[in-house]
């Protein structure tokens, strides 16, 4: 049986999941101590016969699903995950060599925890994807700083979990289709549970951006936040609050205190990012507060208990000879 299931979400990025199955398959690790879950979720069809020669003698299995997100796709895979650990990562995303044998010894120390590592752009070129990563690194630094109590917080896309407690947790809620990882680790720490961050377990992010997706991008984020705080505010003491000034100034300095290359640009762009987040909020409340006006009785949010349930995978393909099983 595997250790560790490693659950790849994908929707048309065939060449950038090639990548990242690839660069699973050179981690240095016991073949027979992970496998890698790949969940389709309702994009074109996979060329698993690709995949599968690129994984190599590793346990490889494409689930196919209708199209409902990144989180729905998460726990699609978790569903059919067999290891003892669950360890997330997105398709446009590439693992260190070490990242397996790091992050197993992450797990030796801390079975019980939530573990998130640390993610680097890959695409140096593109200050799009440059202030997307330096935001991504602030708010890490921010959130995850053990010397102010903060709720922790670990992206999606480099996340490792004991499989049983997170299905204990109830998995992703699927109602969401961004914030899906914040609001799990909301509901992981309410619970008493454990974080760690583990910068030595590594993943490279390749997602390059355009101006107009960097913005599009920030806009989905926005209009993510707002059911995110209202569920928050319903299943526990959370209130919608904005963060001090000092957060702000903090997160335009953060370029030059890292003395990143074109820190100034870099700043700017994470200007536009907040610009743009708080647009998405402002129209997602704005859309909700229509819906209301025509529907005052309709539930904007499903409860808990409807949310993130892990449903079984209807198409698999196992192996290396990745024959299709009903």
């Amino acid at each position: 049986m595997p250790v560790v299931s490693v659950i790849v979400p994908t929707f048309n990025r065939p060449e950038e999941l090639l990548r990242c199955i690839s660069a699973i398959a050179a981690c240095r690790f016991d073949r027979d101590q992970f496998e890698i879950i790949v969940v389709n979720d309702g994009g074109t069809v996979v060329d698993v016969d690709r995949l599968a020669r690129v994984a190599g003698n590793m346990s490889l299995q494409v689930l196919t699903k209708p199209n409902g997100g990144p989180a729905s796709a998460r726990n699609f895979g978790a569903a059919a995950a067999r290891g003892d650990f669950l360890a997330f990562i997105d398709d446009d995303c590439a693992p260190a060599n070490d990242w397996l044998e790091c992050l197993e010894r992450a797990l030796a120390e801390s079975p019980d925890t939530l573990h998130g590592g640390r993610t680097l752009n890959m695409l140096r070129d593109n200050r799009c994807s440059q202030a997307s990563q330096a935001l991504v690194d602030y708010v890490y630094s921010y959130y995850n700083d053990p010397t102010h109590y903060r709720s922790c917080f670990f992206a999606s896309n480099n996340m490792t979990a004991p499989a049983r407690l997170f299905r204990e947790a109830g998995g992703f809620d699927e109602s969401f289709r961004t914030a899906e990882d914040r609001d799990f680790c909301r509901r992981w720490r309410a619970s008493g549970r454990e974080f760690s961050y583990t910068p030595e377990v590594v993943v490279f992010h390749g997602h390059r951006l355009s101006i107009r997706s960097f913005q599009r991008q920030h806009l989905q984020y926005g209009r993510g936040a707002l059911p995110y705080w209202r569920k928050a505010s319903r299943t526990s003491d959370a209130r919608l609050k904005v963060e001090p000034i000092s957060f702000y100034l903090g997160m335009l300095r953060y370029p030059f205190k890292q003395k990143q290359t074109h820190a100034g640009l870099v700043a700017l762009l994470i200007f536009v990012s907040q610009i743009a987040n708080a647009a998405g909020f402002a129209c997602e409340w704005a859309a909700s507060f229509i819906t209301t006006l025509r529907a005052p009785g309709q539930q904007m949010i499903r409860s808990d208990a409807d949310s993130a349930q892990c449903s079984s995978p209807s198409v698999s393909y196992h192996g290396a000879a990745a024959n299709e099983t009903s």
